[in-house]
């Protein structure tokens, strides 16, 4: 079998993990529950992160902020346009260094990938 599938639903993050046999859905969930604390503890202390709808010229220490503010100031949007691909792309760097040979996380539309041989999505 190619692919072992879950769903992880924590909060507002709802994911389908796609990763080869090997167990890396705790993995998965450990780094979502990573991310969505920086961001809640991030939006505590700058509450206008979450709201704005233009580029966010503040520096974060925290690679996840980095991610949203880098792919979105580019195009003159809130960062927050950006949440759900970063934490797609992070809970996919955790699945990887983990030992996953092949990983498709799909947040909500935003995928991220890392697979060898094509894969049909739709």
């Amino acid at each position: 079998m190619r692919w072992t599938k879950s769903f992880l639903e924590i909060d507002e993050t709802i994911i389908t993990l796609l990763t080869n046999p090997g167990g890396f859905c705790d993995v998965a969930e450990d780094r979502i529950h990573r991310e969505r604390n920086i961001l809640k503890s991030y939006i505590r202390e700058y509450p206008d992160f979450r709201t704005t709808h233009t580029a966010w010229i503040h520096v974060a220490e925290h690679e996840i902020i980095q991610k949203m503010i880098a792919s979105t100031e580019i195009f003159h949007i809130g960062p927050m346009a950006a949440v759900a691909g970063a934490i797609s792309e992070t809970v996919l760097e955790a699945v990887i260094e983990a030992g996953a040979k092949e990983v498709v996380v799909d947040n909500g539309g935003d995928i991220a990938l890392y697979i060898h041989d094509p894969v049909y999505i739709g």
